[in-house]
């Protein structure tokens, strides 16, 4: 198997932070005041999560063909077993929140459905689709197999995507694919062939092609409804290699932002819900503070800064206290 030498990349930490930004943007909502601009950005910079994915496969791949053969099988072991506490940890302490939102209003059937095949709690499929298909990449992780589960995993996506969320004609799909982890196993395809074959994308004027790719083909075409799920696609395969381009000489900077990128993602849920509760139970709708707490763009910071000053006090305590690096 050809090795890789390079296994730290400070730019994609910074893009890392940016898609964590821009997930509490999307879910404040910011821009809901007006809707069609609204709309159109979010149409434009819908790419989130599953970049994010495919970052988080791009650096898996490059980690385990840095690896002899005899160190996979432990490493992919303490990688899912570190996840899976990850998701536990987190699951417990949004407890509260999920039994306000969710468990005190659904159906055993419901709670079930969740389970198996969404979140029961919010934006923590991201979590299980992290642990299944980080192990599929593992599994399929070969020349011809990863080639194999890269044509099948996007012919899967674009199924979903254009028969549920566009067509809404799928005999087979008949609830929301997104929340599952076979629609984001694309994502991890295009990461791991970008890790392991994408050598050539990284030079500086393909970079500047690609950027001008995006800035003049594929933004227009994410406002086209049936482009939008493809070019979805696309958007890892220029945004990763640009950002693996830069260089960030601060590496205490760069930790940080690949730290807060998480945290944003897993307190921005319950800092939204926080954020709710006071603006309905303690604020009197005819105030001024009610309007000003209603408005999205005082909605967004907010949970931005409070997610920042959380983030930053957990990486100030980590230092005294080790096991607080299970939250991130």
């Amino acid at each position: 198997m050809e090795k890789t030498n390079k296994l730290y990349f400070p730019g994609l930490d910074a893009l890392k932070w940016i898609l964590a930004v821009r997930t509490i943007a999307v879910h404040t909502p910011l821009f809901s005041e007006w809707p069609s601009f609204h709309d159109i950005f979010f149409q434009i910079f819908g790419f989130g999560v599953p970049t994010f994915l495919a970052i988080s496969a791009f650096l898996f791949i490059r980690k385990i063909d840095n690896l002899e053969e005899s160190k996979m099988n432990g490493y992919i072991v303490y990688r899912e077993k570190r996840l899976l506490i990850f998701y536990v940890i987190w699951w417990l302490l949004m407890l509260p929140m999920t039994f306000d939102v969710f468990f005190s209003i659904a159906t055993i059937k419901e709670i079930i459905f969740a389970a198996l095949f969404k979140s029961t709690f919010n934006g923590y499929w991201f979590i299980k689709a992290l642990i299944i298909n980080t192990f599929i990449l593992y599994l399929f992780r070969k020349r011809m197999l990863l080639i194999i589960i890269s044509v099948v995993s996007i012919f899967v996506y674009l199924y979903c995507a254009l028969a549920y969320e566009h067509l809404y004609e799928s005999p087979i799909i008949k609830y929301s694919p997104y929340y599952s982890f076979y629609y984001h196993l694309a994502f991890f395809a295009i990461g791991g062939l970008l890790a392991r074959y994408g050598k050539n994308s990284f030079l500086f004027t393909v970079s500047i092609k690609w950027l001008v790719l995006l800035l003049i083909l594929l933004l227009p075409l994410s406002l086209i409804p049936y482009c939008s799920s493809i070019v979805i696609l696309l958007y890892p395969v220029i945004l990763i290699p640009i950002f693996a381009r830069i260089t960030i000489k601060n590496k205490d900077l760069c930790k940080e932002m690949r730290i807060m990128s998480i945290l944003y993602y897993t307190t921005h849920f319950m800092i939204i819900w926080l954020y709710g509760k006071f603006e309905n139970n303690f604020v009197s709708e005819e105030s001024t503070l009610y309007s000003l707490l209603s408005f999205s763009s005082v909605r967004f910071f907010s949970t931005l800064f409070l997610a920042t000053l959380f983030s930053l006090l957990i990486i100030r305590l980590e230092k005294k206290y080790p096991i607080l690096n299970y939250l991130h």
